[in-house]
């Protein structure tokens, strides 16, 4: 089955070959752990299927979602449960009494990652004890459906209309055909100064960066992430400021205020989503704001 989650993971499936292996599952469930079953739910759920073919998609979930290990729910966590709740979303409505058991787990994760993640800047001051508990959630990153509702909980609102639209624009202009890419622009103030900018910048592979680089701690997360487009923004940003701003002095970043928007290609991983937590406990007068795109099939790069 990791080979669904393959295809999915690289963008290369289609559903004439989801339908192969969905059908080839359905009399081998009761083989199935609990990666499995999660990776194929999501391979098909993230598919791109054509609109005829929706209803078929979601009667493979439904049938699917039959394997004896979902009955009863066993100790689902992290990455597995991740792919449970993402890969259901879609017909939760279909299956009333598994879905409230998958999202009342996932939704105690998502609030205890909350609270891990709002203390992101006080636990980062230790960089090997941020890593461990950034790494012991065992996620990646929390999928489409839920990255949102995380980032409300976190208080990182959603960009407005008017600066995605121009934000794909650029994009489209730098003809970013793969790996992920974020438009960012702030408009900022501190110590009698503005600094107004914006850029691109893009996700590229194998682009490993120091970790710990300008105050923002990456995680790795089954690879390097100090690359990742979101957090060189973030940097990016810090830097403009480190000329006039000791980012060292409590007193002196309080002092920042402003707002920065970014627009990403991708749904943000946990290595980005706790970025964002650190500068805004960094920088607690900088408003900002966070969306994606997200499109079923669409890679995920680096």
């Amino acid at each position: 089955m990791m080979t669904a989650w393959s295809l999915s993971t690289l963008g290369m499936s289609g559903w004439s070959q989801m339908r192969v292996i969905a059908d080839a599952a359905r009399p081998r469930l009761a083989e199935f752990n609990e990666l499995w079953i999660g990776s194929i739910l999501w391979s098909i759920a993230s598919c791109p299927v054509e609109e005829e073919e929706e209803l078929e998609r979601k009667r493979y979930l439904v049938s699917l979602s039959s394997a004896p290990v979902l009955h009863p729910l066993g100790q689902w966590r992290g990455h597995k449960l991740c792919l449970l709740a993402n890969g259901l979303f879609q017909v939760k409505d279909e299956l009333p009494e598994i879905w409230q058991q998958v999202e009342t787990r996932w939704m105690t994760e998502l609030v205890a990652l909350k609270h891990l993640l709002s203390h992101a800047v006080e636990h980062a001051q230790d960089a090997d004890r941020y890593r461990e508990r950034i790494q012991s959630t065992e996620l990646f990153h929390v999928g489409p459906f839920y990255t949102r509702p995380l980032l409300d909980l976190l208080q990182i609102k959603e960009a407005a209309p008017e600066f995605v639209a121009s934000a794909r624009w650029h994009l489209q202009q730098r003809e970013v055909a793969r790996g992920v890419a974020c438009f960012a622009r702030f408009d900022v103030a501190a110590n009698g100064r503005g600094f107004v900018d914006h850029g691109v910048f893009i996700t590229r592979d194998h682009e490993a960066l120091d970790a710990n680089h300008l105050h923002l701690i990456s995680v790795a997360l089954n690879h390097d992430r100090s690359g990742h487009a979101e957090l060189k923004a973030m940097r990016w940003l810090l830097q403009t400021l480190e000329a006039d701003v000791p980012l060292h002095d409590t007193s002196a970043r309080s002092e920042v205020f402003g707002h920065m928007s970014l627009h990403v290609t991708h749904y943000p991983c946990l290595s980005c989503l706790g970025a964002l937590a650190q500068l805004r406990g960094l920088l607690p007068r900088l408003e900002l704001f966070l969306s994606f795109d997200w499109t079923p099939g669409a890679a995920r790069g680096s």
